[in-house]
């Protein structure tokens, strides 16, 4: 087995990494880690934490995943746009050797539609999605049986197993189970978790979890969300407006394609790439913000669009 945690940047604020012995002994080390970054549909504060809790796993070779705290539609909006800002997010911060987990404990009787069509769309992003839920949801929901391949299923129950007999017995797949949130690691109390045999659940289909997935393409990803969350911020704080998270989202898609294209060897060449970008994404874009209530969103599209395209060149040359 392999032991993980649950760990979030504002209730383990005070989480060391220094204190953390990731030795294979299960009754102390960590193996992987998951690590809260969006809430609903928007990146999750306390990001100097976020940031910490991140470079301390890299620095120790654990694997490392964000998680997502579901809410409502009418609070967070769509279960694809909650999924979408928490790919954008584990993109951002290279968050690449746990599958990104969404937390559906707050949806209640809507989480199957929503946890369904959330991981549907995760995995059209090229991740691997992950659900967490506790027992007596999952009894009653089975996610075993979505039509998500691959999904990676987290079950909490305390005290016992899922499969253990009693009103929230849950009998169907399960690839981690969350087996108390009362673990003491780092110097804080963080919910832990057990995977199923030894596997970390890796971040993207029929992977294990590895904590070196990086790549210039996904650099590039990274830095065109960080250039267009930092463009938006003026006009909208935080990039919180729903216009301009649609086209984010857009954009994510559209750039995550043309990687997914250039890994799959697919006979582009980084020339007939490039050249696909000055004259196919710019219009792409531009479309994409032209209806963005910016005080000049013409003048807005082409600086976001000028910006992507430079950073997609430079990273296929």
């Amino acid at each position: 087995m392999a032991i993980g945690a649950d760990i979030s940047p504002r209730w383990q604020a005070g989480f060391s990494w220094p204190l953390v012995d990731h030795s294979d002994d299960p009754d102390r080390g960590l193996r992987f880690v998951w690590i809260k970054v969006s809430d609903g549909g928007a990146a999750y504060d306390w990001e100097k934490n976020k940031a910490r809790l991140v470079a301390g796993a890299a620095s120790r070779g654990i694997p490392a995943g964000g998680y997502a705290y579901c809410q409502p539609e009418s609070i967070g909006g769509t279960p694809e746009h909650q999924a979408q800002t928490l790919a954008m997010e584990c993109t951002r911060l290279n968050l690449r050797g746990v599958a990104p987990m969404l937390d559906l404990e707050e949806m209640g009787t809507v989480s199957r539609y929503f946890g369904e069509r959330a991981a549907k769309h995760l995995a059209s992003l090229g991740w691997r999605p992950a659900v967490y839920m506790n027992s007596s949801s999952a009894k009653a929901i089975r996610p075993d049986l979505w039509d998500v391949p691959d999904l990676v299923i987290v079950i909490a129950r305390y005290g016992n197993t899922p499969e253990a007999p009693g009103s929230a017995q849950y009998l169907g797949r399960y690839d981690v189970h969350q087996f108390t949130s009362g673990g003491i690691r780092g110097g804080d109390t963080v919910d832990l978790d057990r995977s199923v045999g030894n596997d970390v659940p890796g971040a993207t289909p029929g992977g294990e979890g590895n904590g070196d997935m990086d790549s210039n393409q996904d650099q590039l990803l990274r830095e065109v969300h960080v250039e267009l969350t930092d463009a938006a911020a003026p006009i909208y704080p935080g990039a919180g407006h729903i216009s301009i998270r649609a086209a984010l989202s857009s954009l994510s898609k559209t750039t995550a394609e043309l990687i997914a294209l250039v890994r799959a060897g697919s006979g582009v060449t980084a020339a007939e790439l490039s050249a696909a970008l000055v004259t196919g994404l710019t219009p792409v874009v531009s479309a994409a913000l032209a209806n963005v209530q910016a005080d000049d969103p013409e003048q807005f599209a082409k600086a976001v669009t000028d910006r992507v395209a430079e950073l997609m060149k430079g990273a296929v040359q």
